[in-house]
């Protein structure tokens, strides 16, 4: 699959708008109409790219051991080494020498199920949730090349099937849980745009007032707490809120459709961004909460705080991501 700068670029735009929502609710920010904005928007994003790169990467390699084995080490190679590291550093910082730390893992029940991909609590909720779909993938996969349904098909019945079961909890305990069935309508999603792109079916995208109206769309999504106060009729709030799912789907195949004109998704700072974007989602939270602990909540105190986020990333990148993903896929492979 040939490199698009601009999905990285727009995996740290995801990034940078969590760190804006918790920013808001730490009281480095304004609430306004900045509070909530981000939230619901970022993370759709991140699992609608999620799915695609996934399907577009291995859908149509075939499916036997040698390319499973491939899948799995890569995948788990992408995300768990840092994903590890973050609990047992954040046990040993709790249980030693910082016990109001915000990554909280001394319960039995929060270690053992985010050490075993079940549920985590805080930040790292989205791990398990992306670990348990790149195991929904590995069906998909299957189905799409060993029965007589298109991978189209498939991917409608895997992801409406697990919304039922995420409305179903939702009902049971009246907001919608954050576990994979929940998330897997939006991966699926983006796995259904891979597979479009591969049959070449989104040159409707490529024409000129489709682009225009995919910027737009990103425009709307970069500036989404303005297009929520000042669109607010168009919204009925919610994880499947329809024109925020149209928003966002359709920026997204204009991005793929037409990436090279999504500049501002490409520059050299904001693809940087996208690759440390990891380490930055996962510190952000804790760096907050010390400095809104034990120094301030200004403007300032917020600057140091994105800073240092980025320092730890970069560490994050260079010696934990990096070197454990490098070792693991030559090691396995």
């Amino acid at each position: 699959m040939k490199y698009v700068p601009q999905l990285t670029g727009l995996r740290g735009l995801t990034a940078l708008m969590i760190f804006v929502v918790h920013a808001v609710k730490d009281g480095f920010l304004p609430k306004a109409f900045l509070d909530g904005a981000y939230n619901k928007p970022a993370i759709i994003a991140f699992f609608i790219l999620s799915g695609y790169l996934i399907t577009r990467i291995y859908l149509q390699r075939t499916f036997n051991r040698d390319n499973l084995q491939s899948y799995f080490v890569a995948r788990s190679a992408r995300i768990l080494p840092l994903y590890f590291f973050t609990l047992f550093a954040s046990l040993i910082i709790t249980k030693t020498f910082y016990p109001n730390f915000h990554y909280d893992f001394s319960t039995p029940f929060k270690f053992i199920t985010t050490l075993f991909l079940i549920n985590s609590p805080y930040e790292p909720w989205t791990i398990p949730v992306e670990f348990q779909l790149y195991l929904c993938f590995i069906l998909l996969w299957f189905l799409s090349q060993k029965t007589k349904l298109s991978s189209y098909a498939w991917s409608l019945i895997l992801g409406f099937s697990l919304l039922m079961v995420s409305i179903g909890i939702a009902f049971y305990i009246h907001k919608t849980p954050h576990i994979m069935p929940s998330m897997a309508i939006f991966f699926f999603g983006g796995a259904m745009v891979a597979m479009s792109e591969q049959q070449n079916k989104l040159s409707f995208f490529q024409k000129p007032f489709m682009l225009w109206i995919g910027r737009i769309c990103l425009f709307l999504f970069i500036l989404m707490p303005f297009t929520k106060t000042y669109l607010k009729f168009l919204f009925i709030g919610g994880w499947y809120d329809p024109f925020l799912l149209l928003l966002l789907f359709t920026f997204f195949i204009s991005l793929i459709a037409n990436s090279e004109h999504f500049f501002i998704l490409g520059m050299k700072p904001v693809v940087l961004f996208g690759e440390i974007s990891y380490g930055f989602y996962m510190a952000h939270r804790p760096v907050l909460k010390i400095m809104q602990a034990h120094f301030g909540t200004s403007y300032f105190h917020l600057a140091l705080v994105f800073f240092a986020t980025i320092a730890l990333a970069v560490l994050s990148y260079k010696l934990i991501e990096e070197p454990s993903r490098n070792w693991l896929v030559k090691k396995f492979k």
